[in-house]
């Protein structure tokens, strides 16, 4: 109704108007008019309908020429732009048959496929035999798939599932996992997962592990809240002051010697219990394992291997020389010499 040329055939093979054009640059149909240049419609079948039998040329292609930038995102100046008003139907579908192809592929110097959403999802792919999606780069500085969120206010409360993540895995699979990293089994510098950050990693659950866990701190830590206002440096010997509470120790042969402040030179715990973040004046205290601490040699030359206890000199350590009052006043053992005066010396902590 109130077309300018309209055709129409009984043959089921054949087109109601066909048009065609042996020159490399023409086309079979040209339109021009302020909306589309070419319109399709029809009540039961495909509105529009193309097909091509070269390998080297596409079925339908679209090209904006326009060198304007579209402003605000969404469809503006798009090739190709795909609508349904089906909320379980795409705009734009791609399928491929093929074992390697993909359904869309694209192309670019920034990205090759781009989804963009003021409400719900910027790209959503289902597959009901493959992968829904694969990510593939061929550039070792850049990722295979990058999902970032850039809001800045902090995540509601609230909610079942985990939100305001770069990137969120969920699976109903039994014994599968909603995310998973692994590496080649030849590359031995790379990690399944990597976590970067102040809190690289946070677990809401149990963690199994079926390998070694390997930590490259030293000792194995509590944090306890310190007596006093004073700041106590890592290395200085602290003494039971009280449930969950420790002070510098000032008195030789200590029985209430409770371990030595972690995080001293090259040093740092590799493990530390009951950490609750910036409260108070608590301090990671090394009950086990490799630390360095304060000792004062005024009180008898230290000679590797010596056993160490509390001195009189707050916060330092001392030579044990009388094997009677060393029982539960023993720090630990020294693992470098100290002749004389006082200093930082590694030690490993060994409460007895």
């Amino acid at each position: 109704g109130g077309a300018g040329v309209f055709g129409l055939t009984v043959s089921p093979d054949a087109a109601g108007v066909f048009g065609s054009n042996n020159g490399s640059s023409g086309v079979g149909v040209q339109g021009n008019g302020p909306t589309a240049g070419v319109r399709g419609f029809s009540d039961q079948g495909d509105g529009a309908f193309t097909q091509t039998g070269s390998s080297s040329h596409v079925g339908l292609f679209g090209n904006n020429i326009s060198t304007d930038a579209a402003s605000g995102g969404g469809a503006g100046g798009a090739g190709v732009f795909g609508l349904t008003v089906s909320p379980d139907a795409a705009g734009v579908f791609g399928s491929n048959n093929g074992s390697s192809g993909v359904g869309v592929q694209g192309s670019g110097p920034t990205a090759g496929v781009s989804g963009f959403s003021e409400s719900g999802n910027g790209v959503r792919a289902f597959s009901n035999h493959g992968d829904a999606i694969a990510g593939f780069a061929n550039e070792s500085s850049r990722n295979g798939i990058f999902g970032r969120n850039s809001a800045t206010n902090a995540a509601p409360s609230g909610h079942d599932a985990p939100i305001g993540n770069g990137v969120f895995g969920f699976t109903d699979v039994p014994n599968a996992s909603g995310v998973v990293g692994a590496v080649a089994a030849t590359n031995t510098d790379g990690a399944g997962v990597c976590g970067i950050g102040p809190i690289a990693g946070r677990f809401f659950g149990d963690v199994i592990v079926t390998g070694d866990v390997q930590l490259t701190g030293a000792d194995l830590a509590e944090h306890f809240e310190t007596a006093g206002t004073a700041t106590v440096e890592p290395g200085t010997v602290m003494v039971i002051d009280g449930v969950d509470q420790v002070r510098v120790s000032d008195t030789p042969y200590d029985q209430r010697v409770a371990g030595v402040v972690s995080g001293a030179g090259e040093y740092q715990p590799g493990v530390v219990l009951d950490h609750q973040g910036a409260v108070g004046s608590r301090q990671p205290l090394a009950l086990v394992g490799k630390v360095n601490c304060k000792v004062d040699a005024s009180f008898g030359p230290v000679q590797t291997g010596d056993l160490l206890t509390t001195s009189l000199t707050p916060g330092h350590a001392m030579r044990a020389d009388d094997a009677a009052r060393s029982y539960g006043a023993v720090l630990g053992k020294a693992m470098a010499p100290l002749t004389e005066g006082t200093g930082l010396l590694p030690v490993l902590v060994t409460l007895h």
